[in-house]
């Protein structure tokens, strides 16, 4: 069921895949909806998945925003900036990679997002967010 959500979620974002061209899109797209389908596998919580799966789809708009300000707005300055804020910089290619696939591929075999997830889910003040709803709330 959280699954289903999540997927939803994802097709009804269209910021999600907002500045990509078709094949980074899709690969941002297809990158999400195979975390949403693993987390049940996980074994963590029922607040714990909710977490993760914030902590994922957070994740997803910062690959997004690399990917649009590095090859879409010519500003790597700004990606690298943005990524090293992320815990990614050391994940991108270098300077002459221009092509937004390249890019986003780059910054997915990081696979950071399964540190994060660890880091908020031990820290005492959790956060739980459901699909369903726009904002995260505190409990």
């Amino acid at each position: 069921m959280l699954v289903d959500a999540c997927i939803d979620q994802v097709m009804a974002d269209s910021r999600l895949t907002y500045g990509l061209e078709d094949p980074e899109a899709r690969l941002l797209v297809e990158w999400l909806v195979e975390k949403a389908e693993h987390l049940p596998e996980s074994g963590l919580r029922e607040d714990e998945l909710n977490t993760a799966w914030q902590v994922y789809y957070r994740r997803a708009k910062v690959l997004r925003k690399c990917v649009q300000l590095w090859c879409y707005r010519g500003r790597p300055e700004a990606a690298i900036q943005l990524a090293a804020s992320e815990g990614l910089a050391e994940f991108l290619p270098n300077s002459a990679v221009e092509e937004g696939v390249e890019v986003m591929s780059a910054l997915m075999r990081a696979e950071v997002a399964k540190i994060r997830v660890k880091e908020t889910l031990d820290k005492k003040d959790k956060k739980t967010w459901k699909p369903e709803d726009k904002e995260m709330k505190t409990s």
